[in-house]
């Protein structure tokens, strides 16, 4: 939940790609430690990889309808900010916990 936060607005905003990429390195990592006992490691990044696109895709309306370019005032750009990662986490753990409870091999 925290790599969710953390790699959708953001990473992207302060460490662009790179950021992206190590936020999810993160997750990714945290998910095999976390379901290592439980399910095999490509049943993790395979799941991962389909939550992510899922979520990524779900994101892309989300991003549009909720963030606005900057507009001169900073309470303007954190209330935008702060909205779109708020949906965005929210969305995104719907998305990657229905994945990952989905029961077939």
């Amino acid at each position: 939940m925290i790599a969710n936060t953390i790699h959708s607005y953001p990473a992207f905003f302060i460490g662009g790609w790179i950021g992206i990429l190590l936020s999810m390195t993160v997750e990714v990592i945290s998910l095999i430690l976390y379901l290592g006992n439980i399910k095999s490691r490509s049943w993790i990044v395979r799941r991962f990889g389909i939550a992510n696109v899922l979520s990524a895709l779900a994101g892309v309306p989300i991003f549009v309808t909720t963030y606005y370019p900057p507009s001169g005032t900073a309470k303007d750009n954190i209330e935008s900010l702060t909205q779109g990662v708020v949906v965005a986490f929210v969305v995104t753990i719907l998305v990657e916990r229905a994945v990952f409870m989905w029961q077939s091999n």
